[in-house]
């Protein structure tokens, strides 16, 4: 191999791995790793030696590193990263067949080696293309932070794995001349067999997503429903002694103790459980969760104003907007702790413009040093990023304001 070739399979294989680390990342939701050099020169050095010797099963070798770099360098565990290694690996394999095959018919078609060598590097750019738009639309299938179930994915993909790399036999220093035997009609039917086993893997795919999305509205009807039951259990104490509070102001009026029976009667109003008023933004566990966290604000002497309007038709993830908002309050919540009480306050608004969605955050904050950003901003700008959005955050004195700008289309 020329040396022009060998950095043209170095700079191909490169993107391949770094589309690889990507999705790694993204499906298993670790926000970032500053990894991804140790894993492109371990994942070259296998390229370099399978192509300089001729290693067989140089495939293997490169899926042995992912599990150890995934499990040691990333920490993850073994039910959180299985299913996406075996889903990047079984899409790896599908795209080595289909070269495979079209080198091999292009072998006997070609009139020369440099067409060879211009097909086989057009092959290559249309790869990683199909590979990338292939790994967005898995991506989808997974939740991130959660495990997901091996067993609907894992076992699938690892028999169509063995099964595909074996009948070709991709890992055989054979693959090359028993391949070159076959007939236009056999490569024909190899091809067929393998665009069969990517629709069947989409489908399962495809099912695996909606699994997940019927786990993530569970999710959500759950979180609904503690509140209601933590809402109903609260009015069910106050009703218990409704009666004796009742009886105790009876008994001051009937004494004609009005100044004791006023100071009662007010605190017996302010201990009274009152619902927050929260704008409907039709997603039932994100008006549960802005209730519960207005609450809490208004418990700490936060004077908070809500203005929530999500257009129905937008398709957003309800786990995602629970998790952006609890960490837009939190933080705002967090802030107020060295104000007096009558200097805190927070403002929370949305807005939609076409397929954008518009978030703004505001509190009251001291003044202080420079802003240091933990993991609940961390985790709004990993959400943002979801939906191919922004955050920008501004700080003046006594004033902190956060903006967030997500892609939702409608559905």
């Amino acid at each position: 191999m020329t040396l022009p070739m060998a950095l043209f399979w170095l700079c191909s294989n490169g993107l391949t791995y770094w589309l690889a680390f990507r999705f790694l990342l993204q499906a298993t939701g670790v926000e970032k790793s500053p990894h991804f050099p140790l894993w492109l020169a371990v994942n070259s050095s296998i390229t370099l030696l399978v192509l300089r010797y001729q290693i067989p099963g140089g495939f293997f070798l490169a899926v042995g590193f992912a599990l150890l770099f995934a499990k040691l360098a990333c920490r993850l565990s073994w039910s959180l990263l299985l299913p996406p290694l075996a889903v990047l690996f079984t899409l790896v394999s599908f795209l080595e067949s289909f070269s495979a095959l079209a080198m091999s018919w292009a072998a006997g078609v070609l009139p020369s080696p440099i067409w060879g060598t211009l097909f086989q590097c057009t092959l290559c750019l249309l790869g990683n293309a199909a590979l990338f738009s292939a790994l967005r639309v898995s991506q989808r299938c997974f939740l991130p932070g959660q495990p997901g179930s091996p067993a609907v994915l894992l076992l699938p993909c690892v028999w169509m794995l063995f099964s595909l790399r074996g009948a070709l036999g991709l890992d055989s220093r054979q693959f090359e001349p028993r391949l070159g035997a076959l007939g236009l009609e056999g490569l024909l039917f190899l091809a067929l067999a393998t665009a069969g086993g990517v629709a069947v893997l989409f489908l399962l795919l495809r099912l695996f997503g909606r699994l997940t999305l019927l786990h993530r509205q569970l999710q959500g009807q759950q979180l609904c429903l503690e509140e209601a039951q933590a809402q109903a259990a609260c009015y069910a104490s106050f009703q218990h002694d409704v009666d004796n509070h009742l009886l105790v102001l009876s008994s001051l009026l009937q004494e004609q103790d009005y100044p004791a029976a006023q100071r009662y009667a007010a605190r017996l109003h302010r201990s009274s459980p009152t619902p927050k008023a929260v704008p409907a933004t039709g997603f039932a566990a994100l008006d549960a969760l802005l209730r519960e966290k207005l609450a809490q604000a208004e418990a700490c002497g936060i004077q908070a104003d809500c203005n929530i309007s999500i257009p129905p038709t937008f398709r957003l993830d309800e786990l995602a907007l629970c998790a952006l908002f609890a960490n837009l309050l939190d933080n705002a919540i967090h802030a107020y702790q060295p104000l007096a009480p009558g200097e805190r306050w927070l403002s929370l608004d949305s807005r939609a413009r076409g397929t954008l969605l518009f978030i703004e955050a505001t509190n009251a904050m001291a003044s202080g040093g420079p802003l240091r950003e933990g993991t609940g901003l961390q985790n709004v700008r990993r959400i943002a990023a979801q939906y191919q959005g922004t955050v920008q955050i501004q700080q003046a004195a006594g004033r902190f304001c956060i903006r967030v700008l997500l892609c939702a289309p409608p559905g």
